[in-house]
């Protein structure tokens, strides 16, 4: 079983579980807590555990761009 970066970063103050087959991040306090901390701040969530998809090729930019709602053409490359 994989560990999430956030589960890594901030695993002595959080508690630890499993999900979709990685250790992660469930939760940092009580949800009552943690909702109040939402409401009057920000809030993050855990994708660490999501598989990670590599495009090349020539055409990678016309593919990727036919594969979402969104123009990707305009970003930048790295």
């Amino acid at each position: 079983m994989s560990t999430s970066s956030l589960a890594q970063k901030f695993g002595s103050r959080a508690v630890i579980g499993e999900y979709a087959g990685a250790e992660t991040v469930l939760r940092f306090a009580s949800v009552d807590e943690e909702l109040n901390l939402l409401r009057r701040g920000c809030g993050i969530f855990d994708l660490g555990w999501r598989g990670k998809l590599v495009v090349s090729g020539e055409d990678r930019v016309r593919w990727l761009n036919g594969m979402v709602s969104n123009n990707t053409r305009d970003l930048p490359q790295d």
